[in-house]
């Protein structure tokens, strides 16, 4: 069966080819996109690692030098998004939907997704080229640089279409090289070689200065490289659609006729509004946060304390299509599935990358003082905050994605509104009313700046997973599965981690210096521990059913530049099966999610025939 994960032989799973697995409807392309991503994400820090080393204090040498890019260009969040209505949240919904089922229906939405951006980007550019020009406020001439050329990154604004779409077909191998291209290789290589060039340049010149001068370079970097890492995503998307006919030409047409336009359009506006909205409060947060003094500062400590925790955010499974691929197509169960597994698999991959940020902010202090990164030792005391915060970003974001993939604009807008007044709240509350970082200084802004919205964003998740439970789908989470046995290790593990501190890290510290004690406390949290002790730990514990366990060994098997990852972990997963008492305890109900499966791989092969 080409389905979600049901209980299978090893050699029929052996035996099927790579790219049938990447088109069986099933969770398995969730888990084989994530190991994917996570070796582009170990790269990635590995990467920071080696800047932060050799460059940082050159491209960065004062916290403010970040600070000035990141206030200067926040301030044209709210026109971005505004603009972007008409696109919005389509992605996922129309390309999931369609692409399954009627491949030259999907076209017509990519056509009109490339028309609107280049249309929209052109209007955006010149308005803000004319403002920054010819009407610029005189507190921010500084900016205008900075302002011109990173307008420009709205122009054509469609070179990210090809990625998208291949994220809403679930094609996750594919997106994430692209992802890996675009963020790791040309971005990264053009931010520090712009940045570099600019300050031994322009930076020269007392007319512009050194922090106006990076921050130019900053901008171009993270622009030029998007022209380049389209060519790939266009070379991509052409091996998955061509066997449906569709050439990369073609999306560059205009078959779409108005009411195409105008339910896309008018689905943007629905799902998006709230979050144009939210860019034009966040100009007004700003403008409350710059009353804190050295707020620019502060920003740039919380983005080197949040760079430590961020990439946790991005090791979650990524759902693409495939809600609007079931649940548009009638499949609820499978649809239920999903949520439940995405739930399961996402509270494992966390609280493992929490207990490892855990045991480096322990020695992180240590890190920074060798790397000569003295002014940056205050962005230690964010970290813990942010983990707090980050950790239930994708139960938050999970039900948004839900309400738009399901065709319920209205309702994500009203929920969307709701955050958007909440968030809003707590911040005139914190910052205007009480002044809390004026009264109790940096003690409170570790705990504010990056969770001050918190109890507003607890409140709209449990209210639209309320909704989405009785109106929608029965929201199944396997308890035990996602909370109890993950629970338990970090537990464990968090325990391990303070006794390695204590007893092992600071006696080879006094012994040998940092660097020599940083060595093995790194090699037993990234490898040992991930692969040894946490996924057996887990089975051990009940967190695993024949059918995730079957998912597992789909995915390990399309996980292509990940397999040096996901082959071991699927070993230590059977050899814990073997000995768990408690494997299979807590199955999560799956039968009518398989059924829907494979009604859904019907559908496709009909229309791959049809091609």
């Amino acid at each position: 069966m080409d389905g979600i994960g049901a209980p299978s032989a090893s050699l029929e799973t052996a035996e099927r080819p790579k790219e049938d697995l990447w088109e069986a409807v099933g969770f398995h392309r969730m888990l084989g996109g994530f190991f994917y991503k996570i070796v582009f994400t170990i790269f990635h820090i590995v990467m920071g690692i080696v800047t932060a080393l050799l460059l940082f204090p050159i491209m960065f040498p004062f916290p403010e030098t970040k600070g000035y890019y990141d206030t200067a260009t926040s301030l044209f969040g709210a026109v971005y998004i505004a603009f972007d209505l008409g696109t919005a949240n389509m992605m996922n919904r129309y390309i999931g939907e369609h692409g399954t089922k009627d491949p030259a229906v999907m076209l017509k939405y990519l056509q009109y997704f490339i028309w609107y951006q280049a249309f929209s980007g052109l209007v955006q550019v010149t308005m803000i080229a004319c403002w920054a020009l010819y009407a610029p406020v005189q507190s921010l001439l500084h900016f205008t640089w900075i302002f011109l050329l990173y307008s420009t990154v709205q122009y054509p604004a469609y070179q990210g279409v090809f990625k998208h779409a291949l994220e809403a077909l679930q094609q996750f191998h594919k997106s994430s090289w692209i992802g890996f291209l675009e963020g790791d290789i040309f971005q990264a290589s053009m931010e520090i070689g712009m940045v570099i060039i600019f300050r031994y340049t322009l930076g020269a010149n007392v007319e512009y200065g050194l922090i106006l001068a990076i921050s130019i370079g900053l901008v171009l970097g993270k622009y030029l490289d998007d022209f380049v890492v389209m060519l790939f995503g266009m070379k991509m998307f052409s091996q998955v659609m061509g066997k449906y006919g569709i050439r990369v030409r073609d999306c560059f047409g205009h078959d779409f006729d108005r009411h195409l336009v105008k339910d896309v359009f008018l689905f943007g506006i629905k799902t998006g509004f709230p979050g144009a909205i939210s860019g034009f409060v966040g100009l007004m947060v700003l403008s409350w946060w710059l009353t804190v003094p050295q707020y620019t500062t502060f920003i740039a400590l919380l983005s080197v304390g949040q760079s430590i925790v961020n990439f946790v955010q991005h090791l979650k499974l990524d759902l693409g299509g495939s809600i609007a691929e079931s649940y548009m197509n009638g499949k609820k169960a499978l649809a239920q599935y999903y949520i439940g597994q995405v739930w399961r698999f996402d509270m494992v991959i966390q609280l493992l990358f929490y207990v490892i940020i855990f045991g480096v902010s322990l020695v992180l202090g240590d890190a920074l003082l060798f790397i000569g990164l003295d002014y940056y030792l205050l962005a230690v005391p964010f970290i813990m905050p942010t983990m707090v915060r980050r950790f239930f970003n994708p139960y938050f974001e999970l039900p948004g994605a839900i309400l738009t993939s399901s065709d319920k604009p209205n309702v994500a807008m009203g929920f969307g509104f709701l955050g958007l007044g909440l968030g809003t709240l707590s911040w005139y509350l914190f910052l205007v009313l009480f002044q809390l970082p004026q009264t109790y200084g940096s003690s409170v802004l570790f705990w504010l700046m990056p969770a001050g919205d918190i109890f507003a964003a607890i409140t709209v998740a449990i209210l639209s997973y309320t909704y989405i439970h009785k109106k929608m789908i029965r929201i199944k989470i396997p308890l035990w599965q996602t909370v109890g046995a993950p629970g338990i290790m970090a537990g464990l593990t968090a325990l391990g981690a303070f006794a390695w501190y204590f007893y092992v890290y600071i006696p080879m510290r006094e012994a040998f210096g940092a660097i020599v004690a940083l060595i093995p406390m790194a090699a037993v949290f990234c490898f040992v521990l991930p692969v040894f002790l946490w996924i057996p730990g887990t089975v051990f514990l009940g967190g695993w059913d024949e059918a995730s366990v079957s998912s597992f060994e789909k995915a390990a098997r399309i996980s292509g530049v990940g397999k040096f990852i996901a082959n071991p972990m699927f070993k230590s997963i059977k050899w814990a099966v073997s000995h768990a008492r408690l494997h299979g305890r807590f199955k999560m109900d799956d039968a009518d999610a398989m059924r829907e499966a494979e009604e859904l791989m019907t559908l496709k092969r009909a229309a791959m025939k049809k091609a």
